[in-house]
């Protein structure tokens, strides 16, 4: 028998049948830290500890292969630095649908099926930051180009002048194990780059359709726990920007980007006034879920009130 029909019998009987699904994740489940695991599964104390032990036993009887992330156990995380505001967008609805801005050492993700207005409310915090906010005249931000859709071009007519953009660091993007070593080499500069943005790390391009089920969430999980590592262990704000399909509720790659970000709002159009659009709070730790009407011109974003 397999790792994954092993651990599938043992979860089925120790368990009941409800806990199944977890048997599809058995790498990433068993090399994450534990908190981590509590955390995604959203499972009870008494499950979670024997879940634990069982992949403990599992693992033991059946190796797991080694895991890049393991290292991530017994790492405290640095909870103080959520409660600082790093950037905000300058447009008060928005702003305060989030709390009052963006904070260190979180996670936030923007999707809406028109790419371009979501971007550009995100070139609107980048510029901000750089512009007026960031503490030190050193401090970067950086942007891996998963979707190959990060334009320069659109940050110099929005501030006017070409001086930002020494600053902001974008790397292209080609697969999820491409990903992986750019979060990798992200470390090195996490100390003078407090923002980074990810634009998109489900697209179309990295063909995740054609892999099997259990490698596709395999690489997921492994990216998501990486992303998770360096919001709390060096403070980095992330802002993660998805396409979703025109009419779609929920972002690319459904309840696991939820549950591994701490924002989650969505850029919707109005269907008959085009350049008003409607910021909806899917989920946030801070703030009750609510909506904040923009309306977009040209390069310039304001509060619809």
């Amino acid at each position: 028998m397999s790792i994954r029909e092993n651990l599938h019998d043992e979860l089925e009987k120790i368990l009941g049948k409800e806990m199944i699904g977890v048997s599809h994740f058995p790498i990433p489940l068993v090399t994450a830290p534990r908190d981590r695991i509590f955390q995604v599964l959203g499972i009870s104390e008494d499950q979670f500890d024997i879940l634990v032990d069982i992949l403990e036993r599992m693992n033991s009887r059946y190796p797991f292969p080694v895991n890049a992330f393991s290292h991530f156990k017994e790492i405290p995380s640095r909870e103080g630095a959520r409660h600082s505001i790093l950037a905000t967008t300058m447009i008060d609805t928005v702003d305060s649908l989030i709390g009052g801005g963006f904070r260190k050492a979180s996670i936030y993700q923007f999707y809406g099926a028109s790419w371009y207005h979501v971007n550009m409310l995100i070139y609107r915090v980048i510029l901000n930051f750089l512009m007026y906010q960031r503490g030190s005249i050193n401090d970067m931000v950086a942007c891996i180009d998963a979707h190959l859709g990060f334009r320069p071009e659109v940050l110099h007519k929005m501030s006017g002048t070409t001086r930002y953009l020494r600053d902001i660091l974008v790397s292209k993007c080609y697969s999820l194990q491409h990903f992986h070593i750019l979060l990798e080499n992200f470390l090195e500069i996490a100390h003078e780059t407090p923002i980074l943005i990810l634009n998109s790390i489900l697209p179309v391009s990295f063909k995740l359709h054609d892999d099997t089920p259990i490698r596709k969430h395999r690489l997921i999980l492994q990216i998501l726990e990486e992303i998770r590592f360096i919001a709390d262990q060096e403070g980095t704000c992330i802002i993660m920007v998805n396409e979703s399909s025109p009419g779609s509720k929920y972002p690319p790659g459904g309840n696991f980007l939820v549950e591994y970000s701490d924002y989650v709002l969505q850029i919707k159009q109005d269907p008959v006034v085009k350049r008003f659009h409607d910021i909806r709070l899917i989920k946030g730790p801070l703030v009750a879920p609510g909506e904040a009407r923009v309306v977009y011109s040209g390069y310039s974003i304001k509060s619809a009130k």
